[in-house]
């Protein structure tokens, strides 16, 4: 009897598969960002010829890119903790109405942290952030609000296409195991022989 090997996969492990797959193209949409913006910044510096060192525009937005990336772990988790279409809108709402705060709250801390110690190691002389906490705080949060919404957007979408993929193979599988093909049908799977097909047309 032929053997067949089956990895056993769970909804968590497929989740993190799906998440780390993704973190490459959201890490290279910022990156493509991260360029563009400072090259745009430095445009607007030369054209209207301010006093602006081009390297401190750099550090501002690298920190900052550096921050988001290393909290998109914690956005993947509160994906996890509450998934749109999954769990109660109101949950839903709730959860990442928190995340968006304790997000924003970290990357403001983490960017300014990291630029003061660039700051003395470069200049030496501190970095300063604001002469208005309150002020800078709602100008980054919108920002951030932003940001956390669209990698939330990614990580959903992405881990969609794992799960097609993984419903793909497995249909596939089961086709060539008991010749039965698996058509979808809106949320609907439609299973079929392939013996009892006579014709097929394309809508």
């Amino acid at each position: 009897m032929k053997e067949t090997n089956v990895i056993a996969t769970t909804p968590a492990g497929d989740d993190a598969r799906a998440d780390r797959a993704t973190f490459v193209w959201v890490a290279g949409f910022f990156l493509a960002f991260l360029i563009v913006d400072i090259l745009s910044s430095m445009t607007e510096v030369a054209r209207f010829r301010l006093d602006v060192d081009p390297a401190k525009v750099a550090i501002y937005e690298i920190s900052s890119v550096f921050v988001i990336l290393v909290l998109y772990w914690g956005i993947a988790r509160a994906v996890s903790l509450a998934t749109p279409g999954q769990h109660d809108w109101r949950y839903v709402v709730l959860v990442h109405a928190l995340a968006i705060l304790i997000f924003s709250a970290v990357h403001i801390s983490a960017m300014v942290a990291i630029r003061k110690l660039v700051f003395l190691a470069i200049y030496g002389y501190p970095y300063i952030f604001t002469d208005s906490p309150a002020r800078e705080f709602i100008y980054e949060f919108r920002k951030d609000a932003l940001t956390y919404c669209l990698i939330a957007f990614f990580i959903i979408f992405g881990r969609q296409l794992e799960q097609q993929r993984r419903e793909l193979a497995a249909a596939r599988e089961d086709a060539k195991r008991s010749h039965r093909l698996t058509l979808k049908c809106g949320g609907r799977s439609i299973f079929i022989d392939a013996s009892d097909i006579i014709w097929a047309k394309s809508a």
